[in-house]
């Protein structure tokens, strides 16, 4: 009788657990042009520091809704491009909250734009309280046109 008074406890907190759901979410990072890049050409934009990956389109894109359309080299980074493919809207990091990141765009291989990016972060827990928090960022940056 001894020992189920003992177990008794153990098997409680056996049972017991979190509830958590297994809802897919990631960090992430939204980089905003503002105002939209558009000038037709071939830009490449670049990230290094505490994330490396890049991009290069040429707009307009003629078929921006080809799923096999990959013009990133990571699978986090990914273009916003507009409906019609002739703006980029921003990048999308997924999967990542980088901390510091240096953005460098480039038109038709010339240097237009470069900064230091420090996002801040919002921090949430979508899979319910004690089951993993999750960092989402944004950063608006304004790309000169050429």
């Amino acid at each position: 009788m001894r020992a189920l008074f003992f177990l008794a406890p153990v098997l409680g907190l056996l049972g017991c657990g979190l509830d958590c759901n297994l809802m897919w979410a990631p960090d992430n990072l939204s980089i905003e042009f503002d105002p939209e890049v558009s000038t037709p050409g071939v830009w490449t934009f670049e990230l290094s520091g505490d994330h490396e990956a890049s991009c290069e389109v040429e707009l307009p894109v003629p078929d921006p809704s080809d799923m096999a359309y990959t013009p990133c080299d990571a699978d986090t980074l990914s273009l916003q491009l507009s409906g019609d493919g002739a703006d980029v809207g921003g990048l999308y990091l997924d999967n990542v909250a980088p901390s510091m990141l240096t953005l460098a765009v480039y038109y038709n291989a010339t240097l237009v734009y470069e900064d230091v990016l420090e996002p801040s972060y919002v921090v949430d827990e979508p899979n319910g309280q004690g089951c993993g928090e999750r960092y989402s960022g944004q950063v608006t940056v304004s790309v000169p046109e050429p």
